[in-house]
């Protein structure tokens, strides 16, 4: 794999990871994990890698993720706008990424619903 076919696709966890390669694999497509040491600097975390591929399989490799965003997905009322959005404790008031309720940034979590912010 040359500098000009890799394709960075993200850090996964080493569980997730193998199963995405494994899954990809059945398709022809080779996906290639790198230990990264400064995923995690407390040794008390789970151990993640990052994941690449061959650009070639950019087409398989997006579809494969689409397809498996709308399987988790399936039934639940999801907001993509809300997921993609950037909590900002600097600002006077955010947005909470899983239900949308206003609230101030300096509260650990969201009042609404509790994702934790810490």
């Amino acid at each position: 794999m040359n500098n000009e076919e890799n394709l960075f696709l993200g850090v996964f966890e080493i569980q997730d990871a193998k199963r995405i390669q494994a899954q990809l694999k059945e398709n022809t497509v080779e996906i290639f994990l790198k230990h990264n040491g400064e995923t995690c600097g407390t040794g008390s975390c789970s151990v993640r890698v990052e994941m690449w591929g061959l650009s070639q399989d950019q087409k398989q490799i997006i579809q494969f993720f689409k397809d498996e965003n709308e399987r988790n997905y399936a039934g639940l009322d999801v907001n993509p706008e809300l997921f993609n959005s950037v909590f900002d404790p600097t600002q006077e008031k955010v947005k909470c990424q899983a239900c949308g309720f206003d609230f101030k940034p300096t509260e650990a979590e969201c009042p609404d619903c509790g994702l934790s912010y810490r």
